[in-house]
């Protein structure tokens, strides 16, 4: 869209800044907080779980082997727990 000449789809980029900007008001909120972790970049992070959203739309299809409440629970497991276990899991940065 940001391609195509005029100003006809300006009203989409600005929401998709404002969406980000929520997004990574939030994630800062949560550091601060010390509910999430400081030691990530919450752009990147809102970035991580954006695409994660917008690509599972390709290849989830309802009736399939998940449902979207096992979806969401793995996404999130994933999400907050990471995917590394042992000593690497738990040793700081």
């Amino acid at each position: 869209l940001r391609s195509l000449p005029g100003d006809r789809f300006d009203y989409l980029l600005r929401a998709e800044d404002e969406v980000e900007r929520m997004w990574v008001e939030q994630i800062r909120a949560g550091q601060a907080a010390g509910q999430f972790r400081d030691d990530v970049d919450p752009k990147l992070t809102y970035r991580m779980i954006r695409d994660t959203i917008w690509v599972t739309v390709r290849w989830f299809r309802p009736g399939g082997r998940l449902d979207t409440d096992h979806l969401a629970d793995h996404f999130v497991k994933l999400l907050f727990d990471g995917l590394a276990t042992g000593e690497r899991a738990s040793r700081p940065s």
